[in-house]
């Protein structure tokens, strides 16, 4: 096997034991692809483990999200962790239990959890609910499993812990799923059992109403519920064989449940409803009116934590052991000691290590890396140590593959102690504020801190803190261990001092700065929650009682190719100079005994950082004057933090907070006053349930059918340019492929032609491309893995086309417009002259970006022939279906009517799906057609993202007359929208723009021109708002 040391091959076995909602799995790994992950092994399984979703392959959306219940290497204690399945390697969940969404119940008998999301409204299209149920799932499991938390659940715990920071919704909001949530939130403790909450298998969790914004009166006993079992009626509206005849209406159809109605009176009631009703009696007044029963609005099930899925016994004397498995070009090693990893470094020195897989499995899937040997370590009991500080020891020392979830909560625990006096507690504050917003749970359950270092990220969040505190990396190489300081550790673009064949062991990090030091850590990105980092920092600082500084370390990360410390301006703040001739610079000895710590030495210090973190404008990543901004502001709010935690004033005047946060809340909580007991209120959605429990079907969890093929699109890798050759032969030759589809394959050159509004583009390109992610053509085979890997391997010659047109300002440059357009809409006089005449006038541009879609459900095709007269039916997430009829019977050269298309349902679309999503249909009932089998395509986020375009950025040019009063006389305004490589329906929505422009102003006098600008990007499409938020 590649790459296989013997020594270790010797006593390795590719057998994994793991159990799956309870079900034991004995696995022989090497008849699966290395390349595998948990998600790919789980929907493997056929129907009835469908609801662990693909969303966005890069563990961001949680659409994946499964629980991960095992003993702790190190304490034993058991844990249940949320993690990507998308990411996880199969490899990782050898000895442990895993549990998806389907585990928990289902819609005849769903988990409390499951059941109040649907009844609370939790759930839309219901894609994401799914990973969010198991996100909660874990929460709950370990409120109540942890001895360290013996049941004491806390809203902080819900909303401000970041318990849903790893999963998305794009439709519902969050409120309803964080109330749900929050039903669950107390304490406990009085209800523990040997120290445990869920020992007590008659415990029952009470429904937290304050906490989950209801009232008492809106949940009713669970009575309908016996032994165990609920009330069909009450839970599925779609299963009773009969529905019930609602005595209210006297309809016959699926209602509310209809439980203890009275009978109804021949006697309207006065008034609308409200309590206060002016139509009431005024004997009334003052009085709280009951709330009719007509319409119980829920009926929660018990929450028992005793009756939860155990761990299963089969694996309470499972003992770890070496693993080896995979293929020709991929192996999988399973070490399971310290010693044995070392022995594989020595023997394989560039082996792959993986931790938590965060990112080896973004570089295999989007980047197409190859890694021929990786080896899985986190089972590997020596790497998850931990040593607390002593008052002979004030450090911190840990594994190098303690999970980041563990060591924010050490900090956090070491930060609440009641004996801080014998440790700083700066660095732990510093730690624990950058991990709580790196990533989410999923992320920070499995990836190590010894992972972070050695990826050596230029926006690493963790990397300027470590070289701020001064912590200390100890490697261990075959010799034995080599202490390395972070002062200097990273020596270039993802370069480190790391020896090579080391593994980093542990990192230590020094408490001993004193009560007078200060660390404080800054990240900035584009939202603040589980995202990359434009800039970050780190600066600590210790200032005696006379206000000398005597210490400063500062560190950047996002402002070169590798985190950096800034050495000159430290050495200002402490009175030290730097002396500089042909490019020898030399410290010098301290001038005097520190710098005063005061706004004039911030001042001057600021103008050293400004010339010493100076970025040319070509710099990588761009935005330089933003970056260096963002840094030197950081400093400026380092020093006020400073200010405040060491009582020294620096005499600026300090802004109050005006606003009382608990109007704000109020606001937020608000309830509707004019609410019925119907009207006005929501009801369940018809589908909640199926949501909640991953019983809801969508296009890819369809049964796979005999003889099916998987496609993969072939994407151009040009915005512009000659097709001059395609050559599939190499991939025709790899492993599981089926065929290779193309516009050749189509009936007639005139089929391969489409368009919403205009018939101007190609379903797949014929000798030119015109935008960077066109479909070519289309990889049939096997699997989808096999199938992607040989669309990766056609090979495509091109010979770029000038002039490369981007931007709507290159549009207008060059005049490329498309010429099916051009919207002219006008009112009163000639503008020009009015303009003449009006007291004042201004103009300017405006512009506004684009918006991905993101719908968490991709693009996604099922076509099926039935081999008589050219019938095929077709499955599509799709918001037309006749389109999608329209483009299948065209491309497969039959008449409409042989087109069956359905559509289950979607997971999200907001436009995106309405004429964009034709374009996979077509290309898969094509490839349908050729290899006579059944074809089925769900894209990756990445291919979703490249082919389907997103809302159309606008270009503006407006000039506005208006009185000294302040009243619109006049109005003219050119819109531009960049329609991309075809028209689609921008149109219509530069149509909408320009209706909406004036907003709720009548302005009298009006001239307005729309454009759509042609460029070499991807076609944009429909986008919620549909031209009205431009």
């Amino acid at each position: 096997m590649l790459g296989a040391p013997p020594a270790f091959a010797s006593i390795a076995s590719p057998d994994i034991l793991f159990y799956l909602n309870g079900t034991r799995i004995a696995l022989n790994a090497s008849e699966i692809d290395p390349d595998a992950t948990l998600l790919d092994f789980i929907r493997s399984q056929g129907p009835g483990l469908t609801g662990t979703k693909l969303g966005c392959g890069e563990g961001g959306c949680g659409a994946c999200t499964v629980v991960i219940q095992s003993k702790h290497p190190r304490t034993g204690i058991l844990q249940h962790l949320a993690v990507n399945a998308c990411l996880a390697p199969i490899v990782s969940v050898d000895g442990k239990h895993v549990i998806t969404v389907e585990g928990l119940g289902n819609s005849d008998n769903p988990h409390p959890l499951q059941e109040r999301m649907w009844k609370l409204s939790g759930s839309q299209c219901g894609f994401c609910t799914p990973g969010i149920i198991m996100s909660l799932y874990a929460l709950l499991r370990t409120t109540y499993s942890d001895p360290a938390r013996l049941g004491h659940l806390t809203v902080e715990d819900v909303e401000l812990n970041g318990a849903l920071d790893g999963n998305l919704c794009r439709c519902t909001g969050y409120k309803t799923i964080l109330d749900t949530a929050k039903t669950f939130v107390g304490k406990y403790l009085a209800k523990a059992q040997n120290g445990i909450v869920s020992d007590d298998k008659d415990f029952v969790v009470p429904v937290n109403y304050t906490a989950a914004n209801m009232e008492e009166g809106e949940v009713v006993p669970d009575t309908c519920i016996k032994h165990g079992k609920p009330d069909l009626s009450e839970l599925s509206t779609d299963k009773t064989p009969t529905p019930p005849i609602d005595p209210t209406s006297g309809a016959l159809g699926r209602t509310a449940p209809m439980n203890n109605i009275p009978k109804r009176t021949t006697i309207a009631p006065k008034g609308c409803g409200r309590a206060d009703c002016c139509q009431l009696s005024s004997s009334t007044e003052g009085k709280t009116q009951p709330k009719h029963p007509w319409f119980p609005r829920f009926t929660f099930r018990s929450y028992k934590p005793g009756t939860e899925l155990i761990f299963p016994p089969g694996l309470s004397k499972y003992t770890a052991k070496p693993l080896m498995y995979g293929s020709e070009d991929r192996v999988w090693l399973r070490p399971t000691t310290l010693s044995q990893l070392v022995d594989i470094c020595q023997v394989l020195p560039n082996v792959k290590l993986v931790g938590g897989s965060s990112e080896i499995q973004i570089e295999v899937k989007m980047k197409a890396q190859s890694y021929p040997v990786s080896v899985y370590i986190s089972d590997i009991p020596e790497l998850f140590s931990i040593s607390l500080p002593t008052p002979a020891l004030p450090s911190l020392t840990f594994g190098a593959n303690l999970p980041l979830a563990e060591l924010e909560a050490t900090c956090q625990t070491l930060i609440s102690a009641s004996n801080t006096s014998m440790y700083a507690t700066g660095p732990l504050e510093a730690i624990r504020g950058q991990l709580r917003y790196f990533a989410g749970w999923q992320i920070r359950n499995v990836a190590s801190v010894g992972g972070n270092i050695a990826t050596a990220s230029p926006i690493s969040d963790l990397n300027p803190v470590w070289v701020a505190v001064g912590a200390k990396i100890h490697a261990r190489t075959a010799e034995g261990t080599v202490e390395l300081g972070m002062d200097d550790f990273f020596v270039g673009y993802r370069k480190t001092k790391l020896p090579p064949a080391s593994v980093i062991e542990r990192i230590v990090v020094p408490l001993d700065g004193g009560p007078r030091e200060v660390v404080k850590a800054y990240k900035q990105a584009k939202r603040r929650d589980d995202d990359i980092a434009i800039v970050t920092s780190c600066f600590a600082m210790r200032v005696d009682d006379e206000g000398i500084i005597q210490h400063a370390k500062f560190a950047y990360g996002g402002m070169a190719a590798w985190t950096i410390s800034t050495p000159k301006t430290q050495a200002f703040v402490i009175g030290e100079l730097f002396w500089s001739f042909c490019s020898i610079t030399v410290r010098l000895s301290p001038l005097y005994l520190g710098q005063a710590f005061t706004y004039g030495t911030f001042e001057a210090a600021l103008e050293v950082l400004a010339a010493e973190i100076d970025l040319p404008y070509d710099v990588p990543g761009g935005m330089p004057s933003f970056r260096k901004t963002l840094a030197l502001s950081f400093l400026f709010k380092f020093w006020n933090a400073v200010s405040v935690e060491l009582n020294i004033s620096l005499r600026i005047d300090q802004a109050s907070l005006s606003t009382d946060p608990q109007d704000i809340i109020a606001s937020i909580h608000r309830q509707d006053p004019y609410a019925q007991e119907v009207v006005g209120k929501s009801e369940p959605h018809l589908s909640g349930l199926k949501h909640t429990t991953g019983e809801a079907v969508y296009t890819d969890d369809m049964p796979t059918l005999q003889n099916e093929g998987y496609g993969a699109l072939v994407l151009s890798t040009r915005a512009h340019a000659k097709i001059l050759s395609v050559d599939a032969s190499k991939a025709l030759e790899m492993k599981g492929v089926i065929e290779f589809v193309s516009h050749i394959d189509m009936p007639s050159s005139k089929a391969n032609v489409w368009g919403a509004a205009a018939l101007d583009e190609f379903f797949l390109a014929v000798d030119e491309v015109t935008a960077h992610g066109q479909p070519i053509g289309m990889i049939v085979a096997k699997t989808k893995l096999q199938a992607q890997r040989a669309a990766r391997a056609v090979e495509i010659v091109y010979e770029d086309i000038k002039p490369l047109i981007l931007t709507i300002e290159d549009a207008i440059e060059k005049g490329s417009f498309h010429q099916q357009y051009d919207r002219r809409i006008e009112r009163g006089d000639d503008v020009d002259e009015v303009f003449k005449g009006v007291d004042h006038v201004a103009e300017g541009t405006t512009r506004m970006g684009g918006q991905e879609h993101f719908y968490l459900e991709t693009m996604a095709c099922l076509a099926v022939p039935k081999h008589e007269s050219g019938e095929m039916e077709v499955f599509s997430s799709t918001q037309a279906l006749t389109d999608c009829q329209r483009w299948v019977a065209q491309v497969t050269g039959v008449p409409r009517n042989r087109i069956v298309a359905r559509g289950k349902r979607m997971g999200g679309g907001f436009g995106g799906k309405e004429t964009r999503c034709s374009q996979l249909s077509a290309i898969v009932a094509l490839a349908a057609k050729k290899t006579k089998r059944p074809v089925r395509c769900m894209l990756d986020r990445s291919e979703d993202i490249q082919t389907t375009g997103q809302r159309h950025p606008f270009r503006i040019e407006w000039k506005v007359g208006f009185t000294s009063q302040g009243k619109i006389i006049a109005l003219k305004a050119r819109l531009f929208a960049n329609a991309g490589y075809s028209l689609d329906i921008s149109g219509g929505v530069v149509d909408r723009a320009l209706a909406h422009i004036e907003n709720c102003f009548y302005i009298p006098h009006v001239a307005l021109r729309g454009q759509c600008c042609k460029t070499n990007t991807v076609s944009n499409t429909a986008f919620r708002g549909f031209g009205g938020p431009q």
